[in-house]
């Protein structure tokens, strides 16, 4: 794997109802990376990612509110891929807008796919369908998930062992009226 970054928001409250699945049917898991939905990806070489990238994320995402979430079914890119579906894309969405407008050239999933906020649950490619199916059926009794997100964070892919490591944790503004716990 050649080294890589990401900006996600790490759902940790799914990890629990995907974590058998997800290390089974999503190599990515196996590597590290956390239930999560992607707010842009690929993002910069990690080589690229100094102190001033960090600035200008921080600054695009300065006053983004923290938001909850709920997925509540599971759903397919074809027979590819096996995700969840979050109730209200619109909070990830703007995350994403708010990124892309820092940073104009890079596009999600450099632009060979429309962006649709997801929790990959797992690939045909490195699995099968048939166990996709088998995991569909029993998250169905798992759902609805409920989540907070409260940051996002910069992930990079790199070393030898080609595992995911956060570079960097952007913290989302608490709506007013209510503390942070």
């Amino acid at each position: 794997m050649s080294a890589r970054s990401a900006l996600v928001a790490l759902i940790g409250e799914a990890d629990t109802a995907l974590a058998g699945h997800r290390w089974r049917l999503d190599p990515r898991a196996a590597a590290g990376l956390s239930a999560h939905v992607t707010v842009l990806a690929p993002f910069l070489p990690p080589t690229a990612i100094d102190t001033t990238v960090i600035k200008r994320l921080d600054a695009a995402l300065d006053g983004a509110p923290a938001f909850g979430c709920v997925f509540d079914q599971t759903r397919w890119f074809d027979l590819d891929c096996l995700w969840l579906a979050p109730v209200s894309e619109a909070p990830f969405r703007a995350m994403t807008e708010r990124v892309c407008a820092e940073f104009p050239e890079l596009r999600p999933y450099d632009g060979r796919r429309p962006v649709v906020p997801h929790l990959t649950v797992g690939f045909s490619r490195t699995s099968s369908v048939d166990d996709l199916r088998i995991a569909a059926a029993r998250l169905g009794r798992a759902l609805p998930i409920r989540a907070q997100v409260r940051h996002l964070d910069l992930l990079v892919l790199e070393g030898a062992r080609a595992r995911w490591r956060p570079r960097a944790r952007f913290e989302l503004a608490e709506p007013e009226g209510r503390a942070r716990r």
